[in-house]
């Protein structure tokens, strides 16, 4: 599948973690916690990596 939005993200959100994933690499998703540092460290590692808009399924 390919790129839709380089600049976007997709979420998963489980019970017990939200799992981030940004384009294909190796190095481009990260599983979170469910708690509120656990969000502020989504919005951190996002920013980093150049996201400005997410998509949650």
């Amino acid at each position: 599948m390919g790129i839709i939005n380089p600049k976007g993200a997709g979420v998963d959100i489980d019970s017990r973690s939200y799992l981030v994933v940004i384009r294909q690499g190796v190095n481009d998703f990260q599983e979170f916690g469910v708690f509120n540092t656990d969000l502020c460290l989504i919005v951190e590692w996002c920013r980093r990596k150049g996201i400005q808009i997410s998509a949650n399924e």
